[in-house]
């Protein structure tokens, strides 16, 4: 995982987009919105914390 990581730190959103789609998917495979982030929420059992990810995506939408 932390080579995959790694790895896509190199990609803007539209060269991975690209990528994907070069590499034979489909045009509705392919996310139109791809965000990068540092780290992401989790829980104290440690998986990730989707209700928090959700609540920030529409507080960025309503502003």
């Amino acid at each position: 995982m932390k080579q995959l990581v790694n790895d896509l730190r190199f990609f803007s959103t539209g060269s991975l987009s690209g990528k994907l789609k070069s590499k034979h998917l489909t045009g509705f495979k392919v996310s139109e919105q791809i965000e990068f982030r540092e780290a992401l929420p989790t829980t104290d059992p440690g998986k990730i914390f989707c209700r928090e990810l959700r609540d920030a995506e529409l507080r960025k939408r309503e502003l």
